[in-house]
């Protein structure tokens, strides 16, 4: 899996936003986009969210993934992207014999 975004505001203010509601999210990401249904602690409120993979400069997605993130502190990491900056996620595999 390998993702690349250009434009880091597409994450930054919609996990800014998501994360007043939800602590703790599970996104999952398939080959079309990186999709998040989730409800607040209280179960008043459920946040639906979609990021297309035409929002990506790179986006290779061999098969489906569920990544549980921490919304507080990812919402501390893209804090420190610029809006000139590039995010990129990349998952390998490497085997040890």
């Amino acid at each position: 899996m390998r993702l690349s975004l250009a434009d880091p505001k597409y994450i930054k203010d919609s996990i800014t936003i998501i994360s007043e509601l939800v602590n703790e999210a599970r996104f999952k990401i398939n080959s079309n986009a990186i999709e998040l249904i989730a409800m607040d602690p209280a179960n008043v409120a459920m946040v639906i969210f979609k990021l297309l993979s035409s929002a990506f400069v790179e986006y290779s997605v061999k098969e489906p993934v569920d990544i549980a993130i921490n919304l507080g502190n990812l919402k501390q990491i893209l804090r420190r992207a610029s809006p000139t900056d590039t995010l990129m996620r990349k998952k390998s595999r490497e085997f040890l014999s």
